[in-house]
């Protein structure tokens, strides 16, 4: 069973407690109405789009739905669009335009620096409204056709170096320095990290093991090799008495998120990363993308890395070889395709015909050496 590390049931069932006796916060009747009935519907995977991943939504996701759907119609809200259901495509083309380009501010007064995530959550509010519109012969037109979902910038994360995580997780206390050695060599997400039992970490003929299950994997599950960290972690259980069925790692990520962050700021300042990131904003989660860099040179194909990290596209392999400087920096020794390989074979047979050329004359002159030195001895 993969673990709620970060309390997502617990504040949905929360939120949905309050909001079925007293409406969204915020919202105006009409638009709490159809919100809850979103959500509501989502929580058991009814009325989704035929386009869209089928089945109940987890609370994680709910909780990202409910919230920037419900921001986005309190934003409208503002605009004196009081009943989402009256809006039009240029009003929310141009609402979405104004937040892209800072018009609109978060509740802090800042920028909004993922439109494209609230688009995307609109997207799937608007397409469920007409679905169920369309199931009692009402067709509601889409607003969402020429939104732009794309994201405008780059995430911004704490990039350590091969030296510094080193000296991160030598400094760092006995009671976190396996979790962090593991993260760094896994590259496990999180969720995934704190749902491990200990039968899921084995060794088998000398090589080290993790298996994390579709059960507890985001997007499926996969077993790899501990190449960095697995004689450390079957060490760790051993020291610890962790049984097949105890949690692998019974920490708090919250008070490990704060420690590592502490730790990195007084290792190495309070700059900013490569990545972009204060030090001091080090979580466990920046040590996936870490261990995304360590492992990409090192993989000889996508399939391998993409396994190993448990991605369905190669999204993410672009954004990290552009991180690492490696756009077109294959050379032709790196990699031999059929195009070098009718080279490769004519240079190896002009090897071989200079080869012969050489060893003809190194017989002559062996033979015009032995005639010399008979003449020399005759004389």
């Amino acid at each position: 069973m993969k673990e709620d590390i970060y309390g997502h049931e617990k504040r949905y069932k929360s939120w949905k407690a309050h909001v079925i006796e007293n409406g969204e916060d915020g919202l105006s009747e009409n638009n709490s109405k159809l919100l809850l009935k979103y959500i509501f519907d989502m929580e058991v995977g009814a009325n989704v789009s035929i386009k869209s991943k089928k089945g109940a939504r987890s609370y994680h996701r709910l909780n990202a739905l409910r919230q920037k759907v419900c921001q986005v119609l309190k934003n409208l809200q503002e605009r004196g669009i009081n009943d989402i259901r009256k809006i039009t495509d240029k009003e929310i083309q141009g609402f979405f335009d104004d937040m892209r380009k800072g018009v609109i501010k978060t509740h802090r007064g800042g920028k909004y620096k993922s439109t494209g995530d609230y688009v995307k959550a609109f997207k799937s509010f608007w397409h469920w409204y007409m679905k169920i519109n369309s199931a009692n012969n009402k067709n509601i037109k889409d607003l969402t056709e020429y939104l732009d979902s794309s994201q405008e910038e780059k995430p911004i994360w704490v990039y350590l170096d091969e030296n510094q995580i080193s000296q991160l997780i030598k400094k760092a206390s006995s009671k976190y320095s396996a979790l962090l050695e593991f993260q760094f060599d896994s590259g496990a997400r999180v969720t995934e990290a704190f749902s491990l039992r200990g039968r899921d970490v084995y060794e088998e003929k000398g090589i080290v093991f993790c298996n994390i299950s579709d059960e507890i994997a985001k997007s499926s599950g996969r077993k790899i090799k501990l190449i960095l960290s697995g004689k450390n972690i079957i060490q760790y259980k051993k020291e610890n008495n962790i049984g097949d069925d105890d949690l692998l790692f019974q920490l708090s990520s919250f008070y490990i998120n704060r420690y590592i962050g502490e730790l990195a700021k007084e290792l190495f300042g309070d700059g900013i990363s490569k990545g972009g990131e204060k030090y001091s904003k080090l979580t466990l989660y920046d040590f996936r993308h870490n261990s995304c860099c360590y492992w990409l040179p090192r993989y000889k194909t996508e399939s391998a890395l993409m396994y190993r990290f448990g991605w369905k596209t190669s999204k993410y392999i672009h954004y990290y070889s552009e991180f690492l400087g490696m756009k077109d920096t294959i050379r032709n020794e790196d990699l031999y395709v059929d195009i070098t390989k009718t080279e490769l074979e004519n240079e190896i047979e002009k090897l071989k015909k200079e080869s012969k050329k050489y060893s003809s004359m190194a017989s002559e002159i062996k033979k015009l050496r032995e005639a010399v030195a008979k003449v020399v001895a005759q004389s």
